[in-house]
Parts: C-alpha cells; sequence; structure tokens
C-alpha cells in the first residue's frame, strides 16, 4: 500500500474534525473563548499540511495526478490554519469569530472534498477489475 493510502485519509480526517470542533465552537463559546480555541485548533492544523504533502511526496507508487493533488490539499491546509491563526490572535474577538468560522468551513470543505474525491478514485478502480473465465467446481 502506499505512503498516500496508509496516511492520507488519517491526516484528512484529523482536518475534518478540527473544522468541525471549530465550526461548533463558533456556537457554543463567547468571542474570546472562540479566538483561542482557534489558535489552539490551528496550529496542528499547520502542521498537519505539510504532513499530508510529505505523504504525498513519498508514496512512490501512486499516480502523479494524486501526488499533486494530496500536496496541494496540503498546502491548502497550512495556508488556511495560518490565516485562522494570525485571524486569532489580530482581529478583535467579535470579528476573529466569525473569521475562525469562515476558516472552520474551509477545512471542512477541503477535507470532505478531498476525502470523497479519493473514495471516488478507489471506486473507479474496483470496478475496473475484470474477472477472467473460471472453470466450474464440479470440474475440479
Amino acid at each position: 500500500m502506499s505512503e498516500i493510502k496508509s496516511k492520507y485519509p488519517f491526516l484528512a480526517m484529523g482536518n475534518l474534525l478540527g473544522g468541525g470542533f471549530l465550526v461548533v465552537a463558533v456556537f457554543a463559546w463567547a468571542p474570546a473563548t472562540v479566538a483561542w480555541l482557534g489558535f489552539a485548533v490551528s496550529v496542528p492544523l499547520v502542521l498537519f499540511g505539510p504532513a499530508m504533502a510529505y505523504s504525498a511526496l513519498r508514496g512512490g507508487a501512486a499516480a502523479a495526478g494524486e501526488r499533486v493533488g494530496v500536496t496541494m490539499l496540503g498546502l491548502i491546509t497550512s495556508v488556511i490554519a495560518g490565516w485562522t491563526i494570525v485571524a486569532s490572535l489580530v482581529f478583535v474577538p467579535t470579528t476573529a469569530r466569525w473569521l475562525i468560522f469562515a476558516s472552520a468551513c474551509a477545512h471542512v470543505t477541503v477535507s470532505m472534498a478531498s476525502l470523497v474525491i479519493r473514495e471516488i478514485t478507489t471506486e473507479r478502480v474496483v470496478h475496473h477489475l475484470e474477472v477472467g473465465d473460471r472453470e466450474p467446481l464440479a470440474a475440479r
């Protein structure tokens, strides 16, 4: 199994959980708390991006298109998380709350899209497998 197929889904799910947690946090806590939670959740998400890109670059058996796609998704994740860190520290908490909400929605969207694309390509491979002629059981 390639490096991408073994590690990438866990990284994408981490991205999804971080974004989903922040979406809920925006509506559950006060703006100042949300700003600090946005900072705290975005720090590991900034590290998930390079981990995704690294797993893509090490995926020797994977197609070049898959490696480029996963690398780009990793870079997009890092950019979104980096912006969330800046937003949580620079803007006032009431403004940061909505910027964090937008970033969290972006994390969820990127993660879900990447997981769906991965499953579609996996399904296509499975459905293209051909079954050869087999002799009946009685002939064995």
